[in-house]
């Protein structure tokens, strides 16, 4: 098993790490794994779980970069960058260099956080998506949620006291409509350069209609949240030891849930847990003969 440092990009200014099988772990049938960055956080993930999970992959015979985009970790050079950039121009080109490193054409998309939003918009726009396993970032808000949320009377209590985030939203709104018709303004802050956005506060929108037209298009779809978090309440569930899985979903869709987890996954026990989760996913859906469980160290 090899990993090699790659610089790349048109600037050649984004850094990543390439996870190579040789030998026998050596396999062509498969798509190549591309880890996105969570938050702010580098190439590692949280707590180092994304060098374990490509060190995982990469025994079963599949190639992975987990790379910083623009702005983040190792990726820090400006020089040439465009002030319109975004993590998908960036992850484009992650998947452009594996194309002409390896011959990749297939991908599957993995990130945690902003990694998942990032991976669902690239997947939208570039057909070599095949696969997304989306971490702890985006939120499929059914019926159930919304009435759960009505009922909430602590909820309703911070609509009342102008505490809940939409009211304050739409408070700046109306100040800053007034402001346009006064004619006063707030006084301009300062700004340094323009930092890289995915593409804009709507991303986060229509999350359903956006995951619905993947699963048309045949994209396998793996959401994975924290056991405990809000959305837990939104499907009905099955448990069967350690794992915890939402059922009655469209065909396609795979919701799972990992137990002792926060949003980072920073206990050793939910990392083995998430560890253990995908590699059931990826031997149910790429490897012919499943493989013996190897958490990597």
């Amino acid at each position: 098993m090899s990993e090699e440092i790659v610089t790349f990009g048109k600037t050649r200014t984004l850094i990543g790490i390439l996870h190579r099988p040789e030998g026998a772990a050596m396999r062509t049938d498969l798509p190549a794994v591309v880890l996105l960055n969570a938050g702010i956080l580098h190439r590692v993930g949280p707590n180092r779980v994304y060098v374990k999970m490509a060190r995982q992959l990469q025994q079963f015979g599949f190639h992975v970069l987990r790379f910083d985009v623009w702005g983040i970790g190792d990726s820090q050079d400006h020089s040439g960058a465009s002030e319109t950039r975004t993590f998908f121009d960036d992850t484009q080109e992650a998947m452009d260099l594996l194309g002409q490193q390896i011959g990749a054409s297939r991908f599957i998309l993995m990130g945690i956080c902003m990694g998942a939003r990032i991976a669902v918009e690239v997947a939208r726009r570039d057909p070599r998506v095949e696969s997304t396993v989306l971490m702890e970032g985006l939120y499929v808000k059914s019926a159930r949620y919304h009435i759960s949320r009505m009922l909430d009377l602590q909820k309703w209590g911070r609509v009342l006291t102008g505490q809940n985030h939409k009211m304050m939203k739409l408070r700046k709104a109306v100040a800053r409509r007034i402001g346009k018709v006064t004619g006063r303004h707030e006084p301009a802050v300062a700004r340094g350069p323009r930092p890289v956005l995915l593409l804009g506060d709507e991303d986060t929108s229509n999350v359903q209609t956006k995951l619905r037209a993947l699963l048309e298009r045949g994209t396998k779809i793996l959401l994975i949240f924290r056991d405990g978090n809000e959305t837990v309440y939104n499907y009905r569930l099955r448990r069967d030891g350690d794992e915890i899985s939402a059922v009655g979903l469209p065909e396609g869709l795979q919701v799972s849930f990992v137990r002792f987890a926060d949003h980072t996954f920073t206990p050793l026990i939910s990392q083995d847990l998430l560890l253990k989760l995908i590699v059931k996913w990826i031997e149910d859906n790429y490897l012919a003969k499943p493989a013996p469980l190897r958490i990597a160290a």
